[in-house]
């Protein structure tokens, strides 16, 4: 509970208890940044004692850059050290800012490979990326929701926008990672790594899978469609809330890749085209 109103105090500044403990305990810095000062209250110093815990797992988040030091404050993206490491007297009370480019919210290369060790470089251009890289996946999947609305009806609530897309990001930068630890494992040979087939000739493949998303209490499903070339055909994904066991999960990505396929069947029939492949094949892991 102490760890919350800690929490609050550095989430919600603005807030009447926020401005109160402020004005007398860190007027000039942020709640990560307080000291227990002169004839502290038992509440305060009770929630003061939250300030390591926070500190562990807190990050700032790149806006301006003005109120973030750039050795004090954790700010990059690595989650084993936030921190930078680089020992130099000129980064001594130096904002992330002042590592922007004039008038430009970039980084000004000259200055970071000037200041910093080759693995606090590496740490501050990732900060960016990662930045570009929620901005990007947050409007595919706006335009993805637009697209629901306007040609399947379906209504996407606002909320899930954003956190779908995070939670997407999150996947994608999780599978490169295993991949790249795969890759380095001494028995990762081609021949214990299960790979792809392609289907008969004359046949389209679906592969469906599913995940699990405990923390949002979401599932999600995907399925893609190749031919016996290889080719992509088709490939998409949903999301659901609840928090099903994994063969519920994996149950609804099968029943999905099936309809995706009955109404290709449908389309084919409508169209009268001899030409579109009827033969399906559907693979999952469950």
């Amino acid at each position: 509970m102490l760890g919350k109103k800690g929490w609050r105090l550095l989430k919600f500044e603005t807030s009447l208890v926020g401005r109160v403990f402020k004005a007398k305990y860190y007027p000039h810095s942020s709640f990560l940044d307080a000291k227990l000062g002169c004839n502290p209250s038992y509440v305060w110093r009770s929630i003061l004692e939250t300030q390591t815990l926070l500190k562990r797992g807190a990050r700032w988040r790149i806006g301006d850059g003005r109120s973030i030091s750039v050795v004090e404050h954790p700010w990059l993206t690595d989650m084993q050290n936030p921190c930078i490491i680089t020992h130099n007297e000129d980064l001594r009370g130096m904002t992330v800012d002042q590592l922007f480019k004039i008038c430009v919210r970039a980084w000004n290369e000259n200055v970071i490979d000037s200041l910093f060790v080759t693995r606090d470089r590496r740490a501050i251009y990732d900060v960016m990326k990662e930045k570009v890289a929620k901005i990007s996946v947050v409007c595919w999947n706006i335009w993805r929701a637009r697209n629901e609305v306007i040609w399947n009806n379906r209504n996407v609530r606002a909320g899930n926008v954003v956190s779908v897309a995070v939670a997407y990001l999150s996947q994608w930068q999780d599978v490169q990672k295993k991949r790249k630890v795969t890759s380095h494992m001494p028995n990762s040979s081609p021949g214990n790594i299960e790979r792809w087939t392609k289907p008969e000739r004359g046949c389209v493949k679906i592969n469906c899978d599913a995940a699990l998303f405990t923390s949002t209490s979401q599932f999600g499903v995907a399925w893609v469609v190749r031919n016996d070339k290889g080719d992509l055909i088709y490939a998409n994904c949903r999301c659901f809330v609840g928090k099903p066991e994994s063969h519920y999960a994996e149950a609804v990505s099968i029943r999905e890749a099936l309809s995706w396929a009955k109404d290709a069947i449908d389309s084919r029939e409508e169209s009268n085209d001899p030409d579109l492949q009827l033969r399906f094949v559907v693979e999952s892991d469950c």
